[in-house]
């Protein structure tokens, strides 16, 4: 799935009205990417979804990654308010716990994971997936052909073939799955 794809699902399933992507100078040793999200709703119990995003990656990226970090910015669209980046102290405690990776993870922080997750999620459907994994046990294709295929950085074909994709897949889109379904204006059956 595109990027763009991406984008306009968002906004057409209404999580968002509005998403722009800029590549800019960043500094990438501090961040190759991020997103500001704005809720412009005109009042506090307005049900309309306003939400603007800006995404912005760094301009040096080549194709794999720009495309993953700009998925993976999307993903905050569905952040909870705990775990919104929206001050420069919450941006320092994140950076902190990014280097120091603690076992006491903040909201912000476990977000980041998440966000990778879907990101993954998102690029990488499981059918195709599988089919790819299969190929790459079976000695068939190599880690740089998934990448190429998926068009995902190198560094993530080792997660997206882990058992941890198909925990992610279960816990991030199977379970919305059966939530989803549960109609509770519906007779149980």
């Amino acid at each position: 799935m595109s990027v763009a794809a991406v984008r306009n699902r968002i906004i057409e399933c209404g999580f968002a009205e509005e998403i722009v992507i800029h590549a800019v100078e960043l500094e990438a040793d501090v961040s190759l990417g991020h997103v500001v999200v704005k809720d412009l709703r005109e009042e506090r119990w307005d049900d309309d979804t306003r939400l603007h995003a800006s995404i912005r990656f760094h301009r040096k990226l080549n194709r794999c990654w720009a495309r993953f970090v700009s998925c993976k910015e999307m993903m905050h669209i569905f952040d909870g308010p705990d775990e919104i980046v929206d001050t420069k102290e919450k941006f320092i405690k994140l950076l902190e716990e990014i280097e120091s990776r603690p076992l006491d993870r903040s909201a912000i922080f476990g977000s980041e994971f998440r966000a990778e997750w879907m990101a993954l999620l998102v690029l990488c459907p499981k059918p195709e997936r599988d089919a790819f994994k299969a190929r790459l046990m079976a000695d068939e294709i190599g880690r740089y052909d998934v990448a190429w295929h998926f068009r995902i950085p190198e560094d993530f074909v080792v997660a997206l073939m882990s058992e941890h994709y198909d925990f992610a897949y279960e816990r991030l889109i199977s379970a919305s799955e059966e939530q989803q379904a549960v109609d509770p204006n519906e007779a149980a059956a």
